[in-house]
């Protein structure tokens, strides 16, 4: 929660403190369980200025405990102030709808706004006491509850799914809910599952804000403006929330279908530190109307001087990170294809060693032109910070030592296991991929030849690593390699 966002609640909690409301007659006695039609979890999910004040859109920051989830349990209602309380004591019964809200309602058109917010006559109330301070939750005729905070009305929801999976405590997406102004925001605002994935999200691009140099977050920021720009374009949802349930789903499962990914690439992107260099993702997001096409590029920035400059030059060329990978004008559309999905090129990069010496990265292509799946691709940079040039076998292994047969034989040997039952894969195929510098990573502590889908396998078993220590490997590694040098 950032520092306003508590301040916000603090002061909400203090407002709250003041309201002390009275309810019509209650047939119960006060009691440490709620009663049937309350008990479990709700979720604020709206909220609005209350009828005893001039209406007016709330503003960013007004509305705090949208998005947050309490739970009515035995003694306990959990959840954020000022609504949580523990110990708890409930009191349930009826309001006459004059009374609601203590009162607030304008007495000469209580019946008006009290249909207006979805009461039919009087309201079953349940009243929440802790100590001296009480707080009354109003069932409406559609099964929604309302409170009143301050000059405020919540507006609560069973949330939808397995209570196993829901918790008390806030449920928001990574957003005021406040400030939704289209249709696809407003969904995420209301979905559990959208909410999360957008809280996570934006978890993370806000630690990627505090750890990149502003340039690199630049892009960031604005492939995150693309991408969101695009999802609301392709899940039509641009507009108001739709009245239809269906069509609402509709853009549900929409967003929960394009979601996924990019929270994925959000979350993978890491800054890497090592003595004065600084190693971070800078991002590209690109979409195309016709055919439907997005181009999404996550590539490495080095920061730090000369060293990182010589970097980034080799890695640029290497990437073209500046230039669109794939030319969709080009790309044939297959008949019938689905209105949501669409034809991509992406390409992203991991971060398997990054010292002062030695930087190797693997860089993965996923590109869909159709078909039953994507292809992907991947290979290695392997970087000499100090030389300021790229690590070949030259830069690796003693003339006199055939270390690439080494790292066959046991790459065959680990092969082998790994296949278990299976028939081992052809020693040519495996000699083949040893033999290609782009197949190698470095860790550490070891050698890793990368096996890539299809080159050993077919595509549903995947790809495959062999992992070589460098203790083993060292006696066909020349003295100097630069791999060899400890942090």
């Amino acid at each position: 929660m950032t520092p306003m966002r508590r301040f916000i609640v603090m002061m909400t909690a203090c407002l709250a403190s003041l309201l002390v409301v009275t309810a019509g007659a209650h047939a119960d006695e006060s009691n440490g369980s709620p009663d049937a039609d309350f008990f479990g979890f709700w979720r604020v999910i709206e909220a609005e200025t209350a009828p005893w004040v001039p209406a007016r859109p709330l503003r960013a920051g007004e509305a705090p405990l949208i998005g947050w989830t309490i739970e009515f349990a035995d003694d306990a209602l959990r959840g954020p102030a000022p609504l949580g309380c523990a110990p708890a004591r409930y009191r349930g019964g009826q309001t006459a709808l004059s009374e609601v809200f203590d009162r607030h309602l304008d007495r000469d058109n209580y019946i008006g706004q009290g249909s207006q917010l979805g009461f039919m006559g009087g309201a079953e109330t349940e009243r929440v006491a802790c100590g001296p301070t009480q707080i009354d939750y109003y069932l409406t005729h559609g099964g929604d509850l309302l409170i009143a905070v301050g000059d405020v009305i919540y507006r609560l929801r069973k949330p939808k799914g397995d209570p196993r999976d829901f918790k008390a405590g806030d449920t928001a997406p990574g957003f005021d809910c406040v400030t939704a102004g289209n249709a696809a925001r407003k969904i995420i605002c209301l979905d559990l599952k959208l909410s999360a994935l957008d809280r996570k999200m934006m978890e993370r691009y806000r630690r990627l804000e505090a750890g990149e140099t502003r340039a690199s977050f630049a892009t960031v920021r604005a492939a995150q403006d693309s991408w969101f720009s695009s999802i609301v374009q392709r899940c039509n949802a641009g507009g108001d929330l739709p009245a239809h349930a269906d069509d609402v789903a509709q853009i549900r499962d929409c967003l929960a279908d394009l979601y996924p990914e990019h929270a994925d690439l959000i979350d993978d992107a890491t800054v890497a530190r090592a003595g004065s260099l600084v190693l971070e993702p800078r991002m590209r997001f690109v979409l195309r109307a016709k055919p439907l096409f997005t181009n999404v590029d996550c590539y490495p920035w080095m920061v730090g001087g000369a060293a990182a400059d010589a970097f980034n030059a080799a890695v640029g060329a290497t990437l073209a990170a500046d230039a669109q990978r794939i030319d969709e004008r080009g790309l044939f559309v297959p008949a019938n294809f689905p209105v949501n999905l669409a034809l991509s090129a992406r390409r992203t990069y991991a971060v398997v060693r990054f010292d002062t010496r030695v930087v190797s990265l693997q860089v993965r292509t996923e590109d869909y032109t159709g078909g039953s799946h994507e292809q992907v691709n991947e290979f290695s940079i392997n970087w000499d910070v100090v030389k300021r040039k790229p690590i070949g076998f030259a830069d690796l292994f003693a003339l006199d030592k055939d270390g690439l047969q080494f790292a066959t034989n046991a790459a065959m040997k680990d092969l082998t296991r790994q296949f278990g039952s299976e028939a081992p894969p052809r020693q040519d195929d495996v000699a083949q991929v040893v033999s290609d510098p782009r197949d190698w990573l470095f860790s550490e502590d070891a050698a890793i030849v990368h096996f890539p889908v299809y080159s050993i396998a077919n595509y549903s078993q995947g790809a495959f690593d062999v992992a070589i220590p460098l203790a083993a490997l060292k006696q066909y590694l020349m003295p100097n390699a630069a791999v060899l040098a400890r942090q």
